[in-house]
C-alpha cells in the first residue's frame, strides 16, 4: 500500500508572492509554518479535549460508587475519535487520508484479535459482566481462592474487599472464564455442622440445634442428618439470614450458639471413640461447667467484624441503595406534582400539596445522606 504525501512546497507553490523564487528561505519558512501551525493547533485541541473530559468525568463521579466502568469506556471511545479527527485534519491528499484511515482500522482490528486475552479481552469481559448483571457493589463474591464483598466494577477489572479488609483486583476476563458464587442482598442460608454420638436421641439433638438457630433469629431454621458415621452422626443446622452484611459474624455466632445449647442440654460434643483410648467413669461427661449464657445485647455491643473488614464495600453498597431509593422518591414526587397540576377541588389540592411537601423533604434528607456517603467514600479513595 503506497502512501503519497503532498509536499508543502508543491501545495503552496501558487501562493508564492510575485517576484520571489519558490526556493528562497523566507518562502520555505512560511510554507512550513502554514502547514505546521494547523496540525499543532489540532493536536493541542484534541489533547486539551481529552484532558478536560478526564477531569470532568472525575468530578462527576466523585463519591459515587461503581463509576469506573463508564469513565474508562468513555475515555477509550473519545481517544479513538480523537485519532480519527487527527487523521482527517492532516494536510495530505484525499487518497492518502483514506489509506491512513484504512490502516488505522486494520491496526485496531488486529489489536482486538491479538489482544483478546489481555486488555481488550478484559474490556469485552467487562461488557459481558455488565449485561449479565451477575453481581453489584456490596454483594459477597467468591471466585477461586478470593472471597469478599464487591466494591467496584470497572471496564478492565473488578475490585473485591476481602475478610482482612484488603482490596483485591480481579481481571474481568478471569471472572468470565472462572465460575464464581454470589451472595445477593436478598439473603442467604447460614449453616454449621456438628457430630454427636449415637447415644444422643435424634429428636433431642434436633430440638437443641433448632434452639441454637432460633436464638440468632434465623428464618425457617432446619436440621438435616448428613451422615451416619461409624462412631457418630453428622448434623447440619441452618436458617435463612436476611441481613447478609453480618454474614461472617452470624456464622461464628451460630457455632457458638450450638455449643451453648448442647452443653446446657447436657449433650456431649465428643466422639464415642474416646472410649478406645482412655477409660473414664460413666458418671463423667465432657460438658463444661454451667455458666450464664451471654445476653444478645452484650454480644451486639460495639462494631462487628464486617463493619471493620468490609468498610469500603459497605459504603459502596449503601450509596447504590440510597441512589435507587432517591430515584423512586423523585418519581413519586413528579407524579404528585402532576396530579396537583390537574387537581380541581380545594380538598384534593390541599391533600396533594401536603404529599408534595412530604416527598420534597424526603428528597432533601436522602440527598444530604447521599452526599455525606459520597464524601466518606472519596476520603477512602484518597
Amino acid at each position: 500500500m503506497g502512501l503519497s504525501v503532498l509536499h508543502p512546497a508543491a501545495a503552496l507553490a501558487t501562493a508564492s508572492p510575485p517576484g520571489s523564487a519558490p526556493g528562497e528561505p523566507g518562502n520555505k519558512l512560511g510554507e512550513w509554518l502554514s502547514v505546521s501551525i494547523p496540525i499543532a493547533l489540532t493536536v493541542a485541541f484534541l489533547v486539551a479535549f481529552l484532558v478536560g473530559l478526564r477531569i470532568a468525568l472525575r468530578r462527576q463521579a466523585q463519591g459515587k460508587s461503581d463509576t469506573g466502568f463508564h469513565q474508562q469506556l468513555t475515555m477509550f471511545i473519545a481517544t479513538l475519535f480523537a485519532v480519527v479527527i487527527l487523521i482527517l485534519n492532516l494536510p495530505i491528499e484525499k487518497d492518502t487520508r483514506s489509506e491512513l484511515l484504512r490502516l488505522f482500522g486494520l491496526l485496531l482490528s488486529g489489536a482486538i484479535a491479538l489482544s483478546s486475552t489481555t486488555i481488550l479481552g478484559n474490556m469485552m469481559a467487562g461488557l459481558m459482566l455488565r449485561s449479565v448483571r451477575g453481581f453489584r457493589p456490596g454483594d459477597f463474591l467468591r471466585c477461586g481462592d478470593t472471597f469478599g464483598r464487591v466494591t467496584e466494577r470497572g471496564l478492565l477489572h473488578t475490585e473485591v474487599q476481602t475478610e482482612q479488609s484488603e482490596l483485591t483486583t480481579l481481571p474481568n476476563l478471569y471472572l468470565v472464564t472462572t465460575p464464581y458464587t454470589v451472595i445477593r442482598a436478598g439473603g442467604t442460608i447460614v449453616e454449621a455442622r456438628v457430630s454427636l454420638g449415637y447415644d444422643v436421641p435424634r429428636t433431642r439433638a434436633e430440638q437443641l440445634l433448632i434452639q441454637a438457630a432460633d436464638s440468632l433469629e434465623l428464618e425457617q431454621p432446619f436440621v438435616h442428618i448428613l451422615e451416619l458415621g461409624d462412631f457418630s452422626v453428622t448434623y447440619r443446622v441452618g436458617g435463612l439470614l436476611r441481613e447478609i452484611k453480618h454474614l461472617l459474624s452470624v456464622r461464628s455466632k451460630l457455632r457458638g450458639a450450638m455449643l451453648d445449647s448442647l452443653h446446657h442440654g447436657g449433650v456431649e460434643v465428643a466422639s464415642p471413640t474416646l472410649m478406645s483410648t482412655r477409660a473414664f467413669d460413666k458418671r463423667d461427661a465432657f460438658v463444661p461447667p454451667a455458666r450464664p449464657a451471654p445476653t444478645a445485647q452484650a454480644e451486639d455491643e460495639g462494631a462487628t467484624f464486617e463493619d471493620v473488614a468490609f468498610e469500603k464495600a459497605d459504603r459502596a453498597a449503601t450509596i447504590e441503595e440510597i441512589e435507587a431509593s432517591l430515584g423512586e422518591v423523585k418519581e413519586e414526587l413528579a407524579s404528585a406534582r402532576e396530579s396537583l397540576r390537574k387537581a380541581k377541588g380545594d380538598d384534593e389540592r390541599e391533600s396533594l400539596l401536603a404529599e408534595v411537601e412530604r416527598l420534597t423533604k424526603r428528597v432533601e434528607r436522602q440527598s444530604a445522606r447521599l452526599q455525606k456517603r459520597r464524601e466518606e467514600l472519596s476520603e477512602d479513595d484518597t
